[in-house]
């Protein structure tokens, strides 16, 4: 059926993809600073999860939440890669990356993808797959649309429990050393698929 959608006829002004209801019956489009929510991915038995919903015209910073990922795989490392052709291809170097993981650091530069959650030998775990497990966080993307920086990101990963049971946190930062805009994120695992969880993307609006 055609015909104005459902929303149409509430509130004052012209709805659209961009604008939120206020509490004062105005559509009104986010205030500069504003984290606005722009995907949602609920993950069920794949090998990797692409955000493409990029809009650098209305935000240069992204924000990544993961809640509750968890591999298929048992003991494996989360990464994480860039693209400028829309999800077409994706960066495999110019990556550097350090991290810090219960009290252990390692770090990478020239490398084909970021770490998020990874090993350091063998008293130190990656994401463990058991019931409960897997992981929860928040990874940033800063620069998407800046065109003469590279693109910097920043990671607080929380694992509720490691491949060896224990309770673990990361956190680090890195970059690609590209100043083309980036206009797609994919996250991946070492091995295997992820089994379950979700990621949500959010924009921060521009001043």
């Amino acid at each position: 059926m055609g015909g104005a959608p459902p929303f149409a006829g509430l509130g004052q002004g012209q709805p659209n993809a961009t604008k939120f209801l206020r509490g004062d019956g105005q559509w009104a489009s986010p205030s500069a600073g504003a984290l606005v929510p722009l995907q949602t991915q609920i993950i069920a038995n794949v090998a990797s999860v692409d955000f493409t919903t990029f809009n650098n015209a209305d935000y240069n910073s992204y924000l990544f939440a993961l809640e509750d990922v968890l591999p298929a795989t048992n003991d494996v490392m989360l990464y994480m890669r860039l693209s400028s052709n829309g999800g077409a291809s994706y960066y495999s170097a110019g990556y550097s990356w350090d991290a810090i993981k219960n009290s252990t650091e390692g770090g990478s530069t020239n490398d084909s993808q970021i770490v998020l959650a990874y090993d350091r030998g063998a008293s130190l775990q990656a994401i463990g797959n058991a019931a409960g497990r897997g992981i929860s966080g928040t990874v940033w993307l800063h620069g998407a649309g800046d065109t003469a920086y590279v693109k910097s990101l920043a990671n607080l990963i929380w694992s509720g429990a490691d491949a060896s049971g224990m309770a673990g946190f990361g956190t680090g930062s890195g970059f690609l050393a590209t100043a083309t805009a980036i206009n797609a994120v994919r996250f991946f695992l070492e091995s295997g698929n992820f089994s379950s969880g979700t990621i949500s993307m959010y924009g921060l609006k521009k001043a």
